[in-house]
């Protein structure tokens, strides 16, 4: 493979040499990556006292072979205290993920409540749609 590699990054080399030794010859096109278009499932872990686990993927139940979908780099993650809100402004940035679970830990007393919801993103930034927002208690 590292042979290949040189070959292929070689600026003699050509498309013809390629196809006599047999290794991809390249072509040539780039094929543009859009905005994710799955939405994530969100799954919440309040075991431990004090923090909050935001699970994302296509099946957030599942711990491995649960890989993110083609074009995706990450996760984008917000919350708001109280449940859900009543207007999209009110949502607060919690993280950008790029393995799931992300961990909210929360400091105070007693027990509150929170809304989470997630979005894939892409290389580029660009946000596909959001998940259901789904909502908890941690005890403090």
């Amino acid at each position: 493979r590292r042979t290949v590699r040189r070959i292929q990054t070689s600026p003699a080399m050509t498309d013809q040499m390629r196809e006599v030794l047999r290794i991809p010859v390249p072509s040539g096109e780039r094929t543009p990556v859009g905005p994710p278009t799955e939405t994530p499932l969100v799954a919440l872990d309040w075991g431990t006292r004090g923090q909050m686990k935001v699970r994302y993927r296509q099946d957030p139940a599942r711990r491995s072979g649960n890989a993110l979908p083609a074009g995706v780099a990450g996760a984008l993650v917000q919350f708001h205290e109280g449940g859900v809100p009543a207007t999209e402004d009110k949502w607060q940035y919690l993280t950008n993920c790029s393995a799931s679970p992300c961990i909210h830990r929360v400091t105070g007393t007693g027990s509150r409540t929170f809304a989470y919801r997630v979005c894939y993103v892409n290389r580029k930034g660009e946000m596909g749609p959001w998940s259901a927002p789904v909502v908890a208690t941690v005890t403090l």
